[in-house]
């Protein structure tokens, strides 16, 4: 407050009221926006890495593809890439939460900056708290890759090879391990809700407290008066869901960030293995015979 007093402008209590009102059009505006603008660039984002995946696969020489399975690569067009559209969609939400929590603290840092500043600095401390669980999320994230890798190979697996399975009358079992491969992938998912659910009530508990605080030593220590308090009260109480919000984006980004990672590796690998194009459109008119003499065929290895 001192700050703004002395390059000559001290809010009011109307203007400051003003502004919350503005700021809560601004988060709505953007709501808006990033529903509207984001899913077509979250569509575009995962329609292209699923053609770039398709034609990598098709592209790619045989012997690296022979030493793949078929059902990993179509766990990694059919589900990992859309895991990776939901993770940029949480990057969006979290990108539009920040710019408003922004202006909410440049409000708060009109009413009292020492206040505004504490708000920040135990803000900060909130979300780095939080770094185990966000690394747990991404370890969980791993694991239910894994375990899609599983439900997929164990359905191709049984497809591809009905008759036998016919054959032997044994369509029971079967069943029975797709029960077991599928129970996999439930517990996985669990495991990530349970986790989820402690940092939302985490985060929940640590807003409160972090805003008991800071009201009591804006109150008590820095003597700030009742008309100013109520709208520190306001701003404060729109920041804390707020990020609460950020950090389940933050968590839900790390936990869908290994099938970004391993998309990447998959495509550079498929790279690497690209066969050499070759123009099929003109071909060649054959007009006596193709003869061959003392042909061999070696592979590297």
């Amino acid at each position: 407050r001192h700050i703004v007093a002395t390059i000559g402008f001290l809010p009011s209590v109307p203007l400051l009221l003003a502004l919350m009102i503005g700021l809560a059009v601004l988060r709505a505006a953007l709501a808006y926006l990033r529903q509207v603008r984001a899913s077509p660039i979250q569509h575009e984002v995962v329609d292209r890495l699923r053609t770039a995946a398709f034609d990598a696969v098709l592209h790619a020489e045989w012997r690296w593809l022979s030493h793949t399975r078929g059902s990993d690569h179509a766990n990694l067009i059919l589900t990992n890439v859309s895991r990776v559209g939901l993770a940029l969609n949480q990057l969006l939400n979290g990108v539009a939460l920040s710019v408003v929590v922004a202006g909410y603290l440049v409000a708060a840092f009109l009413l009292s900056w020492q206040i505004a500043m504490l708000t920040i600095v135990l803000g900060a401390l909130v979300l780095l708290l939080f770094g185990r669980h966000r690394r747990q999320a991404a370890s969980f994230g791993f694991a239910l890759g894994e375990a899609s890798k599983a439900l997929h190979a164990y359905v191709h697996q049984s497809f591809a090879g009905v008759r036998i399975i016919k054959a032997h009358a044994i369509e029971n079992q079967q069943t029975c391990g797709f029960g077991d491969v599928v129970a996999g992938v439930r517990a996985q998912a669990q495991r990530n809700e349970r986790m989820n659910g402690r940092g939302q009530a985490a985060v929940q508990i640590g807003n409160s407290v972090a805003i008991t605080l800071v009201l009591g030593i804006a109150h008590l220590h820095f003597h700030v008066s009742l008309p100013r308090l109520l709208p520190l009260l306001f701003a404060f109480a729109r920041i804390a869901p707020m990020l609460g919000a950020i950090q389940t984006n933050w968590s839900t980004w790390m936990h869908m960030a290994p099938s970004v990672v391993e998309i990447r590796t998959f495509l550079a690998d498929a790279a690497g293995m690209r066969e050499p194009v070759t123009d099929a459109r003109t071909p060649q008119e054959l007009r006596q015979a193709i003869v061959l003499r003392d042909v061999a065929v070696c592979y590297a290895g």
